[in-house]
């Protein structure tokens, strides 16, 4: 479980994304009293959530702020999430603002239904509307990854360290002027986008790509080129050897590596992730309920997890309910791991 409230956040975004909204975390200060605002896929359901990580009871602040944001957002519901629980003044007052309130009982509810995969018992109003693969969304965002990781200074971010060549969380921070928990957050999800490596002690992360390597990714990213082989610009440069292919996984389980460079290591990722991929690909199942019980592991870490795999090209994005969609097969993975030393 969480330990503080920066935890308790990223615990209940994850929570609320497997129940199916599309999700996303605002910035730690300057939030406009909302922490998490998270919406269906068709937009009918836009909702502001405070999440209170708490050791006392709760009073009516933030009913109070929850309710302000709502103008800022755009959203017609409030939701206040807590590891506690509320006054008798703070209950008065939701009612009378239409907040809904989450306090632990209810949470842990809402979490058995996650983890034994009977969301369906669940009350409507706790459910996002089920995500269509098909369907194209219908604005700009991190459409590959899970959107409650996605900062608003998430590619002004990545162009400073690719063009600056510096990985350091703390150069970041001077940079963009922000708070050091908000820079560590954004290099966090930079590793996930394989911008950089991992951590190294007090050293800078290494950086993985150049100028070109981020366009691409960033068009990617934002739905603007598909994540496949381009073949016109394979065969428009003859001077490249016949097997340089992009950095992608393929659906079909196959994989190309081709660029300027070798594909980078993937030593950063670690055993178990290694583990839960092997028991995606053979059981072709990839969600967070099954990795938590083959894996014996929290919700959080089966959700960080699935994270990584996606960035590997093992698994598709988020989608509600419904298990992820497995990629790779057996050789497609064997190919993979190939790159693990």
């Amino acid at each position: 479980m969480p330990s503080n409230g920066i935890e308790f956040e990223r615990y209940v975004a994850t929570l609320v994304q497997d129940l199916g909204f599309l999700v996303y975390v605002t910035s730690e200060s300057n939030d406009f009293g909302a922490d998490i605002v998270a919406s269906d896929a068709a937009g009918e359901r836009r909702v502001c959530i405070q999440a209170k990580f708490y050791g006392s009871t709760l009073d009516n602040s933030p009913i109070q702020e929850v309710v302000a944001s709502l103008a800022h957002y755009h959203a017609n519901e409030a939701w206040v999430v807590t590891n506690s629980s509320f006054t008798d003044n703070a209950i008065q007052l939701a009612k009378d603002n239409h907040v809904r309130l989450i306090e632990n009982r209810i949470l842990n509810r809402l979490i058995d239904a996650v983890v034994s995969g009977n969301t369906d018992r669940l009350p409507d109003f706790y459910k996002g509307t089920k995500q269509v693969e098909s369907k194209e969304p219908t604005h700009k965002s991190a459409t590959h990854r899970n959107s409650y990781y996605f900062d608003p200074l998430i590619w002004e971010a990545a162009h400073f360290v690719v063009e600056s060549g510096l990985g350091s969380t703390s150069s970041l921070q001077r940079r963009l002027k922000m708070g050091y928990a908000r820079a560590a957050r954004i290099m966090d999800m930079l590793e996930e986008l394989g911008v950089v490596g991992p951590p190294d002690g007090s050293k800078p992360r290494e950086v993985f790509l150049d100028k070109d390597g981020l366009a691409r990714l960033e068009r990617i990213e934002l739905g603007e080129e598909e994540d496949s082989v381009d073949d016109s610009s394979s065969h428009s440069d003859s001077g490249k050897d016949a097997s340089s292919q992009t950095d992608v996984e393929r659906e079909d389980g196959s994989s190309g590596l081709s660029s300027a460079k070798p594909a980078p290591s993937l030593a950063w990722v670690d055993s178990i992730t290694w583990e839960a991929a092997h028991l995606v690909v053979t059981s072709k199942q990839a969600s967070s309920s099954f990795l938590r019980h083959n894996l014996h592991v929290g919700l959080f870490e089966a959700s960080r997890i699935l994270d990584v795999l996606e960035v590997l090209g093992v698994v598709g994005p988020s989608a509600g309910f419904k298990s992820r969609k497995v990629l790779l097969d057996g050789k497609g993975l064997a190919e993979l791991e190939r790159r693990r030393d």
